[in-house]
């Protein structure tokens, strides 16, 4: 009561806006008025208040910063079932550039057109090889839409929705000029104590694990960006899936460039990148690319889209993060892993703090499982997930503890985390 009051409250609605004529559920159950009972909240124990209240509305709903508002019913739209006929055209599209960029198309399809050409005017008039001809023109394309149609119905089914927490969360953010949706990721802007100061050290890209939705990282990336790090989580919609390497590595650039041009008075000195599963597979692959300074993987124990060899001896620090009860990590034997840390730079306890380059610290969450490091789940496809021994919550507090620590971190420290 000594720091609010209803004298207060009402020049705060009136300042914001707020219509007049509003009943007393619209106007106590409004944005402005919970953004208002945290600024109470904040002023009686002495801290600091939400750092940006929302848009002020105009008499006809729209915001005074030009902005539409955004709405908890348009950020839980996006995990609504997709229709077959909806899945149809992005997902050919996806299949038609993973192809044409793995070089399948090239290094399969141009010998065997060749091949049949070679058949067809060599014997012109064989009856029986014209036959074979023909066959060999419409049997694989029959066949590869056999395959087509088998692999959407698994990629519609096994979409992965976000928990409705943390669709809560992200709208809330967004509601308190903590968070921002836009066209491809969602960007969640750190918390700045003086006024003086509006930079954030460290910028994290991170993207999603296949068929995830991007909300279900909103609880981690918050606290990311609540510890001063600017997170943005990248949107692989409609696909939801991060196989097209070039098309990823254009969108992480776009991002750096567009993060200074969004007016957010955000200047960012160190971009890093993340990814979870089949996305941390993803951000290991740009790594390679772009050389960031730390890249943190979560849910990974293997390299699916083909890494450089070359980024062995690239200066980056590498974390890599598993849950005890991942079944991914499970099925590997000694020899796969072996693979797999031979792609990455040596372990930190193999490398003298003294020397530039790169280094991989590797954390076990125990008890933790695959699906854990997000608001997601039960994920059952491409295989069952373990069952964790510990809460969500906990192996979330773990991995936010160590990657934070991590990418505060001053490089090449020696700082030893548990």
């Amino acid at each position: 009561m000594k720091v609010g009051g209803n004298d207060k409250c009402k020049s705060y609605f009136e300042e914001h806006n707020l219509p007049s004529d509003s009943t007393l559920k619209e106007r106590y159950t409004s944005d402005i008025a919970q953004h208002y009972k945290k600024v109470v909240a904040a002023a009686s124990k002495g801290e600091a208040p939400p750092a940006v209240p929302p848009a002020r509305r105009t008499d006809n709903g729209s915001t005074t910063d030009g902005e539409s508002s955004m709405s908890l019913e348009k950020i839980t739209r996006l995990d609504e079932p997709m229709t077959y006929s909806q899945a149809y055209a992005p997902y050919l599209g996806f299949l038609i550039a993973f192809l044409t960029q793995s070089l399948v198309v090239p290094t399969i399809g141009i010998p065997y057109v060749a091949l049949g050409i070679a058949t067809y005017f060599v014997a012109p008039d064989h009856e029986l090889l014209r036959h074979v001809w023909w066959a060999s023109l419409v049997l694989p394309p029959v066949a590869i839409l056999g395959l087509y149609a088998s692999a959407l119905r698994i990629f519609v089914q096994n979409r992965e929705p976000a928990f409705k927490s943390a669709n809560n969360l992200l709208w809330e953010r967004i509601q308190t000029g903590r968070a921002k949706r836009l066209d491809g990721y969602d960007i969640y802007l750190p918390f700045n104590k003086t006024e003086s100061s509006n930079s954030s050290k460290q910028g994290l890209i991170f993207v999603p694990g296949g068929l995830v939705s991007h909300t279900a990282y909103a609880p981690v990336a918050a606290k990311l960006s609540d510890a001063g790090i600017l997170v943005v989580v990248m949107s692989l919609e409609p696909t939801r899936l991060p196989m097209d390497v070039s098309s990823c590595h254009k969108r992480a650039l776009l991002v750096m460039y567009e993060v200074l041009t969004l007016g957010l008075d955000i200047s960012v000195d160190e971009w890093n990148l993340g990814g979870h599963s089949a996305g941390a597979s993803m951000a290991l692959v740009l790594a390679a690319k772009m050389t960031p300074s730390k890249l943190v993987l979560c849910g990974i124990a293997r390299d699916d889209l083909g890494v450089s060899p070359k980024f062995k001896t690239a200066a980056t620090q590498v974390l890599v993060m598993n849950g005890s009860e991942d079944p991914f990590l499970q099925e590997k034997t000694k020899e796969q892993w072996q693979a797999f840390q031979n792609l990455l730079p040596p372990e930190t306890d193999q490398v003298k703090t003294e020397k530039m380059g790169g280094t991989t610290e590797y954390v076990t969450i125990e008890g933790g499982n695959h699906s854990g490091f997000a608001h997601y789940g039960p994920q059952t496809y491409p295989k069952k997930d373990g069952i964790r021994k510990i809460t969500m919550e906990e192996q979330q507090d773990a991995f936010l503890k160590t990657t934070i620590e991590f990418l505060l971190a001053t490089p090449h420290d020696g700082k030893k985390k548990d």
